[in-house]
């Protein structure tokens, strides 16, 4: 394998007598050895590794000024170790006290002299298939170790983008069963904020017959009821997926950052001061692409990081704000100079209702913070280390925002119309009743599917209004067949199950959907909304006449029973 090389091995010979040095030289020549180099000094010896790193010394035991001893101790203190040139000793002392003491100091064989051709060249040729083959063996496993070394590096790259995977899967799932939990939670409390916040409107609409302590209670309580919405709308937030219909408007990442340090300034300088406590923030916002998404979200995702920060440096200390562009991404980043976390705390801090902050924290900043994030499809990175601060690190990908439409709010109708209301619980349908009829509006009520079906059959309705969770027959089904009856009336669903996915398991025979609890204004506007869609539809729909009189859209004569032909909107 290696026996070419061999003819193109460096040799140096060492020997104080030319006369060995030119017999040895000549019996190299006849063996093909070119490169030969010699020398009588033995002193030059290191000089002559350094200059031309031979791969065999030939040394001779007995010189002058060094011994091959003193050579060969010098040799493996400059190389120690396999990295020691070989050396084959020339010696005519054949005593065996200086045979050990040559193999001692690290000689790799021996040569009596005087010379015997056949065995100087078969001894030299063994040793250099030896070298060569320790030098192959060298060389291959360097390169093995490099290979595995580079093969670990990818592995360990590898388990730590599965094990970042399996923490945002993991959290993803502990924020989806939190956020099945509070829908449910919050289908229950928003009905029962819809009888608080009805009952209060209502007796609010008729300030003359209040005195004033009682009406300041009642907007109280009402003030209450709205606050308490926002809560359950909060706590649905958890993991709730973007719709595809969702309205995306162009943020400004820059204009955003600058909106959340001037909303959290109170907090981070004046109570901070107030405090004697030094804390301030830097803005690196480098230009950036505009995103699409909702600003509110984002800005809010803003200002519950800095409280974060905040509250993490007790002593004062720097926050610093960070935006740039990566390929396709921008990236939002906030860093402070605050206590940071341990490993563990890292790892369950996107967890919801964990908190480190005792009683002064809800946990659920970073868990909403995550959400939002979640739903831009975005990333959320949380690098920090104890007493070394923490930085946040959020990747938003770029997204065409979708045209909002800029048409006015609806208001109410300028005329009565007929509305079935149909609900299982009488308080909810008293209150929706009461709503409606201070418009002037018609209103006949229903108890479940059974009785509103019958009703719509005998009746002449403009609008229908129904509960989506009802025994027996659901609000979808209803409007289902209703719109089998009438394609064109128009259907407003109430869900109690606030916003989180309540468009996704909607029939397409729904109008428009209205999460509870509903107040009147929002009730004006959807019912404004709904007959202003039908009536559109209506004139731009293709029409047909029908056994039974009235006007038959063209697509619903051809849908299946189960669907219909007006979608809805959320």
């Amino acid at each position: 394998m290696v026996s070419h090389l061999i003819p193109l091995a460096k040799i140096l010979i060492v020997d104080d007598e030319i006369a060995n040095v030119l017999l040895l030289k000549k019996m190299l020549a006849r063996e093909g050895y070119r490169d030969v180099s010699t020398t009588t000094d033995s002193r030059q010896v290191i000089v002559l590794c350094d200059a031309d790193e031979p791969d065999l010394i030939l040394l001779d035991l007995h010189m002058p000024h060094q011994t091959g001893y003193d050579v060969l101790k010098t040799l493996a203190q400059r190389n120690p170790g396999s990295e020691m040139t070989p050396v084959i000793v020339l010696t005519a002392d054949i005593t065996v006290e200086a045979k050990r003491r040559a193999l001692d100091c690290g000689a790799i064989d021996l040569i009596c002299k005087p010379f015997d051709h056949t065995e100087v060249t078969l001894r030299i040729k063994n040793t250099l298939c030896n070298r060569f083959l320790q030098q192959e063996c060298s060389s291959r496993r360097q390169l093995l170790e490099e290979a595995v070394q580079e093969r670990t590096a990818q592995l360990q790259k590898t388990v730590a983008e599965l094990r970042k995977a399996q923490e945002q899967v993991v959290q993803q799932e502990r924020l989806r069963a939190l956020g099945m939990m509070a829908t449910g939670i919050a289908h229950d409390f928003n009905n029962m904020l819809s009888l608080i916040l009805g009952y209060g409107e209502l007796l609010l609409k008729d300030p003359a017959a209040l005195t004033e302590k009682t009406a300041k209670y009642l907007r109280n309580i009402v003030g209450a009821a709205q606050a308490g919405t926002k809560m359950v709308n909060r706590l649905s937030q958890f993991q709730r997926p973007r719709s595809e219909t969702e309205l995306r408007k162009t943020i400004s990442s820059a204009q955003l950052v600058d909106q959340a340090v001037e909303l959290t300034m109170p907090k981070w300088k004046d109570q901070a001061m107030s405090k004697s406590i030094d804390i301030e923030v830097i803005s690196e916002l480098e230009e950036v692409p505009d995103i699409a998404g909702d600003p509110a979200e984002i800005r809010d995702l803003l200002t519950n990081m800095i409280f974060n920060s905040v509250d993490a440096m007790p002593d004062g200390g720097t926050i610093t704000l960070r935006t740039r562009q990566e390929e396709e991404e921008i990236i939002l980043e906030i860093e402070d100079t605050g206590t940071g976390m341990t490993e563990d705390i890292r790892q369950r801090c996107l967890e919801p209702f964990f908190t480190t902050k005792g009683e002064k924290g809800s946990g659920l900043g970073l868990a909403l913070t995550y959400g939002v994030v979640q739903r831009h499809g975005g990333t959320l990175d949380v690098q920090t280390a104890l007493g070394v601060g923490t930085k946040i690190q959020i990747r938003l990908p770029f997204r065409e925002p979708v045209p909002l439409d800029d048409a006015p709010p609806a208001t109410g109708l300028t005329k009565p119309i007929r509305i079935l209301v149909v609900d299982d619980q009488p308080v909810l349908r008293e209150i929706l009743s009461e709503y409606l009829k201070v418009d002037g509006h018609q209103v006949t009520t229903a108890p479940d599917g059974k009785e509103a079906l019958e009703k719509f059959r005998e009746q002449r309705f403009d609008l229908v209004i129904t509960d989506k969770a009802m025994p027996g027959m659901t609000g979808d089904e209803i409007a289902v067949e209703m719109r089998t009856l009438r394609p064109e009336m128009p259907i407003l669903l109430l869900s109690g199950f606030a916003e989180t996915g309540i468009s996704e398991s909607i029939s397409d025979a729904v109008t428009a959907v209205v999460g509870k609890p509903v107040n009147l204004n929002t009730l004006r506007q959807a019912i404004t909304a709904a007959m202003r869609q039908t009536r559109k539809q209506s004139k731009t729909a293709p029409q047909a006449s029908t056994p039974g009189g009235g006007v038959l859209k063209r697509k619903a004569e051809t849908a299946p029973r189960n669907s219909a032909s007006v979608p809805h909107s959320v």
